[in-house]
């Protein structure tokens, strides 16, 4: 995990999470738009598109949990990270596998649950890290677990709307350099300074 921390640096992390919060944003326009979307089956284009564009938010997604996860500098937060990589690739790969056999494969149902598991479980951990250290705004760590909700159960509903807010969000100000921590942080810092 510590080489995949240097491949990614804020700079990039907050380019490719930009690139994530919009992939979400549209899949999340897709959703409310199109009530026909059904869960169960992969037989339309757009019922297609959307495992693709599921897989893609996924991928796009781990340098943005890497990079949370180095600002949490916390072991929590390193650990929280890597559960939360492995957890993504593995639900990228069974949407994969579901889009390209026309549904979901007989081991979908071991496997769906285990990896968002590990990918929501992950987020958690960073989140509960990014809180503590106030390495970020209390918000941005209270909303890393929450787009999960938003990408997940949410999702019919159009939720990844607000889940691309969030990345768009993290993800420009990652990019820019100007992430910064909470503002009790700060001041708990200052204070120690003086």
């Amino acid at each position: 995990m510590e080489m995949l921390s240097r491949l990614f640096p804020d700079r990039i992390a907050g380019r490719v999470a930009m690139l994530a919060g919009a992939v979400m944003a549209g899949t999340g326009a897709l959703y409310a738009t199109r009530p026909d979307i059904k869960t169960d089956t992969v037989s339309t284009p757009v019922e297609h598109t959307i495992l693709v564009l599921l897989a893609s938010i996924l991928i796009l997604c781990i340098p943005g949990t890497i990079a949370l996860g180095r600002r949490a500098g916390t072991a929590l937060g390193a650990r929280g990270a890597a559960v939360a990589v492995a957890g993504q690739v593995a639900l990228a790969i069974t949407c994969t596998a579901s889009n390209i056999n026309g549904g979901d494969p007989e081991w979908f149902i071991i496997a769906a649950p285990l990896s968002n598991l590990l990918w929501g479980g992950g987020w958690i951990a960073i989140a509960v890290a990014l809180w503590r250290t106030g390495a970020v705004a209390r918000g941005f760590a209270v909303g890393l677990p929450l787009c999960w909700i938003a990408l997940l159960p949410l999702s019919s509903l159009g939720g990844a709307l607000l889940a691309g807010g969030y990345w768009l969000a993290l993800g420009t100000l990652m990019a820019a350099g100007t992430l910064r921590r909470s503002e009790a942080a700060a001041s708990r810092a200052a204070g120690a300074a003086a």
